[in-house]
């Protein structure tokens, strides 16, 4: 198992922005996805989970404690927090992910994203 306490992820609503490359429409990662993904990446080193390239499938507990009572969708916060954490190669990548439970918790100064990763046995993917 292995936990670890992230900052306050970006909604996914902010996390791309439209534009065109080469003639074509396409979606790029805004810099506040960007700097989510690069403070992942050092709580991670922080914590000692960097670089563990998880390989089975896995379960997810997050628990959202946000930075004020303003009222939120929990689900558009889980994008940055499963990116971030392939990113700082936690895993090989956030498909692997079977199950994630995201729980709202209560109000914390700066707000943070308790993440829980737990590897599933072959007998829990079905």
């Amino acid at each position: 198992m292995i936990s670890v306490d992230l900052p306050w992820p970006p909604s996914v609503n902010h996390y791309y922005r439209a534009t065109v490359r080469n003639g074509r429409p396409c979606q790029i990662k805004t810099d506040p996805a960007r700097s989510y993904r690069d403070q992942v990446w050092v709580a991670c080193i922080m914590a000692g989970v960097n670089g563990r390239r998880l390989s089975g499938r896995l379960a997810v507990e997050l628990k959202l404690c946000p930075p004020t009572r303003r009222s939120f969708d929990i689900d558009n916060r889980c994008k940055g927090v499963l990116d971030g954490l392939t990113y700082a190669k936690v895993w090989l990548d956030d498909a692997q992910v079977d199950q994630l439970t995201v729980t709202r918790g209560d109000k914390v100064p700066g707000g943070l994203a308790e993440v829980c990763i737990m590897e599933l046995a072959e007998s829990q993917t079905g």
